[in-house]
């Protein structure tokens, strides 16, 4: 209930927050157009300047309270997190206690049958002692009895202790049957809370949400590269300098932004940004599909924009690794393309190899992409995301691991694979300080 009350209360307040930035942006651009629209020659200087300065003050009230969405959007980030850590512990302790139980009921039933062997062996003995008390047969065993000298109440007492028995045991296995009905009551209470709760997570905000509220807002006030048309790559933003800019791929697709960087012999675009460990990329499938983090810090591009980038034109892969001792190696893939959800973002294309940190990609060439909660590897005895704490293109399992946990370089053998790890430099069991993934657009002379 207070998880429920925290999401709710957090929900509702990001709602009327965003209602009330839109609507005084929807204000903004209203008297913008209606400036535009009717000023006519004679309107004098001074009350246009007026008009421009109340836009301008407005557009500022509305930039302030951008930013106080966004350090709004940090904090509610920080408490979903803790939503969530929740949420998985209670259904880690679900099913602890759901194997537990059937573990129980396994040995109670194991149990009863036992038992009810015991008591119809019981039940036929006492009806055969029954029968040939009353037919007689027992008579020829008389003078045994007499020779041994054995009172007959002492036969008597023995009958009488083996129906106790029986009834004991009789009341024992009813105990047991009342103890299994309890225990399936509680199965199937356990089975619903966690409906429940599979229920309720899916109606939390993902970070991926709030950044989209945040960004639509920001859309409307940011201007794009240029007057006229936006580039569809970094590769066309004429003189830019390393930061974020605007593209659009094709005129049917919505504009994004993406963070470029410049090097001496190109314009790249970085698809995956670490390197201090701030941002978790625990994540699951929606959120590896949409894109998450700060664009302008730690982040994921999203698997929709890099399928359409890279299937949009041929583009090859840059990749940088760096360890805590300050050592920086690359690896270069001549060629890099991914497929669409419905296929499951295959690794499709991945090109030849060159640069320092050596091949630990072209191990997972033609692998699916997997999360937490989608399982596309073909590890047959688990699932790789879950294993080593990442989403990637996880084979059986794999040789890099870019998207795990981070850690602060040398890792237990526990943690064997689940930090950010590049087989070929430092291998499995240390986890690199930063690692960072650009593709770009092969132009040919």
């Amino acid at each position: 209930m207070l998880i429920m009350h925290s999401v709710s209360l957090i929900t509702l307040t990001l709602v009327f927050f965003v209602i009330n930035v839109e609507g005084q942006v929807e204000q903004v651009v209203q008297h913008r157009n209606r400036i535009h629209q009717h000023s006519e020659p004679r309107v004098a200087l001074s009350a246009q300047s007026t008009d421009n300065k109340s836009i301008e003050h407005a557009l500022e009230s509305i930039n302030d309270k951008l930013s106080i969405l966004q350090s709004r959007d940090e904090e509610h980030i920080k408490r979903l997190d803790s939503i969530e850590l929740r949420i998985n512990r209670v259904q880690a302790a679900n099913n602890e206690k759901t194997e537990s139980i059937r573990s129980e009921l396994r040995n109670f039933v194991s149990k009863f049958e036992a038992v009810a062997s015991v008591i119809g062996n019981i039940d036929a003995t006492l009806n055969q002692i029954k029968l040939g008390a009353d037919d007689g047969t027992i008579s020829s065993d008389s003078h045994k009895l007499k020779s041994r000298s054995v009172p007959s109440d002492d036969l008597d007492q023995k009958l009488e202790a083996l129906a106790t028995l029986l009834a004991s045991t009789r009341a024992a296995v009813a105990r047991v049957e009342k103890g299994v009905a309890q225990l399936q009551g509680n199965f199937t209470h356990l089975q619903a809370s966690t409906k429940t709760i599979h229920h309720f997570q899916r109606h939390i905000p993902t970070k991926q949400f709030l950044n989209n509220i945040l960004q639509n807002a920001r859309s409307q006030l940011l201007p794009s590269n240029n007057d006229d048309t936006i580039a569809s790559s970094c590769h066309d933003i004429e003189d830019p300098q390393t930061g974020i800019y605007q593209i659009q791929l094709h005129s049917g697709m919505k504009p994004f932004y993406v963070r470029c960087e410049e090097t001496s012999e190109d314009k790249w675009t970085v698809i995956l940004n670490r390197f201090n460990g701030a941002t978790s990329f625990y994540r699951n499938w929606v959120e590896y599909k949409n894109g998450f983090g700060n664009i302008a810090t730690e982040f994921w591009i999203g698997l929709d924009k890099l399928y359409e980038i890279t299937n949009s034109k041929l583009h090859e892969l840059y990749i940088v690794l760096e360890d805590f001792d300050g050592d920086i190696k690359h690896a270069r893939y001549s060629q890099f393309s991914i497929g669409s959800e419905k296929e499951g973002y295959p690794l499709n294309v991945l090109g030849e190899y060159t640069g320092t940190a050596g091949d630990s990609l072209s191990y997972h060439a033609g692998s699916k992409f997997s999360t937490f909660d989608v399982d596309n590897d073909v590890w047959l005895e688990g699932n790789c995301a879950q294993s080593h704490t990442g989403g990637w293109w996880y084979n059986s399992c794999d040789t890099s691991n870019l998207n795990g946990k981070y850690f602060n370089g040398t890792v237990s053998e526990l943690a064997r694979f689940q930090g950010i790890y590049w087989n070929d430099f430092r291998g499995p069991t240390y986890s690199l300080r930063a690692v960072k993934m650009l593709i770009k657009a092969i132009q040919y002379q």
